[in-house]
């Protein structure tokens, strides 16, 4: 009765320590008043989320003029919810931490009536909007204005009222509003009113941020852990239940007094802004954010850079407390164990410690400060004694057994361990582990393996080991008959260490043997495992991933067929009820749908495909390939299985690296003669099916190809028989079967040709976790799996009617003799053969080596893509150019992911080509930076492989330093320009100055000046000052930048730079003439403008220097043979002295006076010409001057 009560005593006391748990008092600040904005928060308070994490949230209620940011800094509030500026206070020094973005799309815009005609962004100058503090600093609203060349300064700022009569009654212009609230309420009241939204003007930011201080993160991790996820918790109740929500709020939070009405559209609005583009409440995308970033810096909103990853809450953040930190301060270094030979996970090697286990642990140690000695030369028998003893710490790569907990404490595992039975190759016997009852096998002294055969299968003669090189060595030596070790492990040692009467026999199936690896730690120390345990949270999927490329490859995935997926794509396969495929339903024996079932050899690649990930491909049944195009352009379905790269479909799909590959045949009657190489017959009519890529594969590398489109391989065929075209070109697996089946024995596939069909799986573009997906997926397939569906869909059969029996009763002695002297003489030739080869091949080596020793000493970024635009190599300059940490990085991807968007469409276009000239284009780095770049791309070949070569020069430094020079080009050009004004304004300004001279002496002689004079006098000085009006007009237009190209006429181009300049020439005597035709051209005019001034002052100054009595400037316009325009300005000036007319266009170079020339204005005029707007300036000597020559 004792015991019970005792029992019963403890059993009340753990439940009152559960119930009684101190809360902990926490405050979020709303930044709007009530309504469903918040509703998310309401419902974690309402519905005990809060209360189940032991935590008292307050909900402060919005107040005028408050300062959300600064109150969170404060710790005045916990929390706080924020607008798009947010990111703009991490900017300027505010340590905040962004927790969720609860809407994807912003709720804030503006609302006008319209009755107020107010059409669009420019019609707000000087109107009247109701805006608080706190919607000002929103750069949504912001950016918007400025996109359309206003502010708020260029308004009257009214303070918001919340009363949208004001909006009615016509006491403001224009009202900050949620798009989920007011515009219901002018609904109601069936008044017509015009919204203005950020995102309709490329401005979709994210709003209503939760975030934190980052002390609030440091000094509570789980605190705020437990916040955010029941917060989110809330949010996803309230969606899912918002009419309930919307109760509840009307009863607790209604200060507004909105009708049930307004609120339910409120909800149904938030909704569609809470999932815009995401199924993942409160998601943060760090490419988006970046995007915001950009757009706040390029506003001047910006101090500072931002790293993402510290703006961003991760769980990896909260790894480590107080209490942990100073635990790991105040220990020396931990003791880790490092095994013999136990590759490669962890082994030793000339005393350095390696594997896979080796560098988790260093990643991890990093990750969390731990600072660690490796123990070696010890078995593995021995390291469990020494963590018995405390000698060591950890033991890096150890099996959770319960004989062990005693002693140890284990984390999560890290890694999945392939029990696998080795035996000699010549047994036969053992196939399974049931077959080792009564059998000897070897397994290490303490390894788990050896418990596990005593527990499950005491009928196994167990043999102990040192480690596991002795348990195969004792197999291999007949000691043994089988060895239990992990399939890596194994593999590694005999590799190594030359043992090759070894195989491996089965991976065992048994539950009881599938096992992980795990840290293991000091029973005595609790709070190593749980800093151990964090830090194998902080190791990201990625991270992971490279360690396992790093020591397994891709030997693990396709043995056992676990594909190591990532923690994203995980989700995404258990999210993802059906992929959805259109396929070529006339493709057969390939692809086909027959009776509405997909059939073929690609079928049965999908069928493998779709085990793996287990998710159902569903067929969407098309009539065409075609019209499987055109559904995947439209979303209708989600994947093309057998689809090749082309440069128009990478608009709409990626692709997945080939993993079908089918030589192209030809087609013909049977009394064409055979086809060696597709020159022979380039010139005919050749028919290939309608959207198929073979069309582009075949017209970019023969451009004067004639093809003929068909809707399938049969009806092409049909036309060949009828003579309508030459032949037809595909696999030759579609045309022998069409050919078979359809009976078309007049034909014959007459050849095959030298280019391939490199198929992958097409994979609609805004589907990129689905494209990682089916990669992985695709590099598991074995030469054998790809063998055995290959034979199942392509055989053939010859029946040529020869009487065998009497063939091999006569023919096979002769043959017999025939065969071995055959073989003799070419046993003879082979050797010397394949002496020759190894000589070949040991000076391609070194050529490849002196090759690839060559491409690393260049300066320039060389990069080798494959025919479908793959990397396959890069040099080092590349990595270093585009901030990559390795090859390994680059290696696989599409060119394209080098580009910047706004630069691919140009830079296909000359991908395509191959003159192999230089071109500009816009480049991206790993980092986002865009950065402008000239590139070169030749086509070759390597091994019988098309490829292609393209090497970049960053030019960056050269284009800061351009636009130095135009700045400085313009700043002398605008000197030169205020000496026209002084000219241009010296006539009217002396016709002023006489008029006024003219009154002076009226007045002075007391005579009486009438209405008349007064008004001559005062339409002068009007024309006086229009004109000097005018003049300042016509300079001020000349220095508005063009940011485009526009059409404009050379003739006024040329008349408007002669009247800027005119007075000057009549100051000196300069004659002018012109011979103009009227031709109109696409460039920039005011730049245009600018070479002339440049070229024509040059020439004024040179005359001027000679003192010539007749002094003249010649400019003519015509048409070349091409029809381009051509300007060319002529003087008689005297030349150019034939030394130094080659360096006229270098930067900095003048025969004048530095006082009077920069020496930049004609090498900005060449660049303005020629690179600018595509045409040529050439100079050459005259009888008496110079000729400038324009070609545009």
């Amino acid at each position: 009765m004792k015991h019970k009560l005792i029992l019963v005593y403890i059993f009340f006391f753990a439940i009152s320590v559960n119930i009684f748990a101190k809360e902990e008092k926490i405050s979020l600040q709303l930044q709007w008043l009530d309504q469903f904005q918040f509703a998310g928060y309401y419902m974690a308070k309402e519905k005990g989320f809060y209360k189940n994490v032991n935590l008292d949230v307050t909900l402060k209620k919005f107040k005028k003029n408050i300062n959300i940011v600064d109150e969170v800094i404060s710790n005045t509030v916990q929390y706080g919810i924020g607008r798009s500026s947010l990111i703009m206070n991490k900017s300027n020094g505010k340590d905040i931490i962004a927790l969720a973005a609860i809407f994807q799309s912003s709720p804030l815009v503006f609302l006008t009536l319209e009755s107020s005609n107010i059409q669009n962004i420019s019609d707000f100058r000087n109107k009247r909007i109701m805006i608080t503090d706190d919607a000002m600093g929103t750069t949504s609203l912001k950016a918007m204005l400025i996109s359309k060349g206003l502010s708020f300064e260029d308004t009257i700022i009214q303070k918001h009222s919340f009363d949208i009569n004001d909006l009615i009654n016509h006491k403001t212009d224009i009202m900050a509003s949620y798009i989920s609230n007011q515009p219901f309420i002018l609904e109601q009241k069936n008044i017509k009113y015009k919204i203005f939204a950020p995102k309709d003007y490329g401005f979709n930011f994210y709003n209503d941020y939760l975030f934190t201080s980052n002390n609030e993160l440091q000094y509570h991790p789980k605190r705020l852990q437990n916040f955010l996820d029941a917060s989110l918790k809330g949010w996803q109740y309230a969606f899912n239940n918002i009419e309930e929500s919307v109760d509840i709020i009307l009863e607790k939070y209604n200060s507004q007094g909105k009708s049930k009405e307004a609120l339910i559209f409120e909800a149904q609005t938030l909704k569609k802004l809470a999932f815009h583009n995401t199924d993942k409440l409160g998601s943060i995308s760090k490419k988006k954010l970046n995007r915001i970033y950009d757009i706040h810096s390029l506003m001047g909103l910006t101090k500072n850079n931002i790293d993402m990853n510290e703006f961003l809450y991760s769980y990896s953040k909260s790894s480590l407390n107080k209490k942990e930190k100073l635990f790991i301060k105040n220990l020396k270094k931990i003791k880790v164990h490092n095994e013999k030979n136990w590759p490669p996970y962890n082994f030793n090697e000339h005393g350095i410690p390696k594997g896979f286990s080796i560098d988790y642990m260093d990643l991890l140690a990093k990750k969390i400060g731990l600072s660690i000695e490796y123990v070696s030369d010890n078995s593995w028998e021995q390291y469990l004694e020494m963590i018995k003893n405390k000698d060591i710490d950890i033991m890096l790569n150890i099996v959770n057994m319960p004989i062990r907990r005693d002693y140890i404490n284990f984390t999560s595992s890290y890694s999945k361990l392939l029990p696998s039975i080795f035996t000699r190759k010549d047994n036969k016997k053992i196939k399974g582990i049931n077959d080792l009852d009564g059998k000897v096998v070897a397994v290490p002294k303490g390894f788990y393996t050896h418990t596990l055969l005593e527990k499950y299968y005491p009928k196994v003669k167990v043999k102990q080991t040192e480690d596991i090189l002795q348990a195969l060595q004792a197999v291999a030596f007949k000691k043994a008959d089988a060895a239990i070790s992990d399939f890596a492990v194994a593999n590694f040692l005999l590799e190594k260490n030359g043992i090759t009467n070894l195989k491996a026999v089965i991976n065992i199936i048994d539950k009881n043997f599938q096992k992980t690896l795990t840290l293991g730690s000091r029973k005595d120390l609790p709070m190593l495992r749980d800093v151990l345990q964090k830090g194998i949270n902080s190791i990201n999927d990625e991270e992971l991933l490279n360690l396992r490329r790093k020591w397994f490859g891709h030997k693990l995935e396709v043995l056992n067929k676990e594909v190591f997926f990532t923690k994203n794509e995980k989700e995404f396969i258990q999210k993802t009820k059906i992929i959805k495929m259109c396929v070529d339903p006339l493709w057969a024996p390939l692809e086909s749908i027959e009776n509405g079932q997909y059939k073929g050899m690609i079928a049965d690649y999908m069928s493998y495909f779709s085990k793996l990930m287990d998710i159902p491909f569903h067929l969407v049944q098309t009539s065409s390939w075609q019209q499987s195009l055109e559904f995947i352009k439209d979303k209708k379905c989600d994947i093309l299985p057998a689809a090749a790269f082309t440069f128009e479909r990478l608009k709409y799909v990626n692709f997945t690296k080939p993993y079908l590959l089918s030589p192209f045949v030809i087609a013909t009657t049977n009394d064409k003669g055979f086809i060696e190489n597709f020159e022979q017959i380039s010139a005919k009519p050749i028919g290939m099916v309608r959207g198929y890529s073979s069309i582009d594969i075949f017209t970019n590398k023969y451009p004067n190809i004639k093809i003929i489109e068909f809707n399938s391989v049969t009806q092409a065929l049909e036309a060949v028989r009828r003579n309508e075209i030459f032949g037809v070109i595909d696999t030759a697996a579609t045309i022998g079967y069409s050919i078979n089946k359809n009976k078309l024995h007049d034909l014959k596939i007459a050849g095959k040709l030298n280019e391939t069909w490199e198929m992958g799986i097409g994979v609609r573009n805004d589907y990129t976790i689905l494209l990682s997906i089916l990669q992985k997926t695709i590099n598991t397939l074995t030469s054998k799996e790809r063998d055995e569906i290959y034979n199942n869909w392509i055989s053939v059969k010859f029946d040529r009617g020869i009487n065998y029996n009497s063939f091999l009763r006569i023919g096979i002695p002769i043959i017999s003799i025939l065969i071995i002297i055959i073989f003799y003489l070419w046993n003879i030739k082979l050797k010397k053969e394949i002496k020759n080869k190894r000589h070949l091949e040991k000076k391609l080596k070194a050529s490849i080596n002196d090759f690839k020793m060559l491409v690393n000493s260049t300066l320039e970024a060389i990069f080798i893509f494959d025919k479908n635009g793959y990397c396959i190599e890069a040099n080092n300059e590349a990595i270093k150019l585009f901030s990559f940490d390795s090859p390994s990085e680059i290696l696989g991807e599409h060119v394209l992911r080098l580009i910047d968007e706004n630069s691919r469409a140009d830079t296909i276009i000359n991908l395509r080509g191959r003159k192999g000239e230089p071109y500009e284009a816009n480049l991206i780095k790993k980092d986002k930076t865009v950065f402008p770049g000239l590139i070169k791309s030749i086509h070759s070949t390597r091994g019988h492989k098309y490829i292609k070569i393209i090497s970049i020069i960053d030019l960056s430094d050269l284009k800061e330093k351009e636009s130095l020079l135009f700045q400085q080009s313009k700043m002398a050009l605008m000197g030169e320009m205020m000496s026209a004004i002084a000219h241009q304004w010296r006539q009217p300004l002396n016709a002023i100055a006489a008029l006024n001279l003219k009154v002076e002496t009226l007045l002075e002689f007391n005579e009486t000046i009438n209405a008349e004079q007064y008004s001559t006098v005062g339409k002068e000085v009007g024309t006086q000052l229009n004109y000097m009006s005018k003049t300042i007009d016509d300079f001020r237009d000349f220095f508005v930048p063009n940011k485009r190209k526009v059409n404009f006429s050379i003739s006024k181009a040329i008349k408007d730079v002669y009247d800027m300049l005119s007075p000057q020439f009549k100051t000196y005597d300069i004659i002018v003439t012109m011979d103009t035709q009227s031709i109109t051209v696409c460039g920039y005019p005011n730049e245009f403008k600018q070479v002339l001034i440049n070229i024509i002052n040059n020439s004024k100054d040179a005359i001027l220097s000679k003192k010539r009595k007749n002094k003249y400037i010649h400019i003519k316009v015509e048409k070349d043979i091409e029809k381009k325009a051509l300007i060319s300005i002529s003087d008689n000036g005297g030349g150019i002295e034939e030394d130094i007319i080659s360096k006229i266009y270098d930067p900095y170079f003048t025969t004048k006076f530095k006082s009077q020339g920069t020496g930049i204005g004609l090498y900005m005029s060449k660049m303005i010409i020629e690179k600018s707007m595509s045409g040529k300036l050439s100079v050459s000597n005259s009888k008496d001057g110079v000729i400038f020559e324009i070609l545009i």
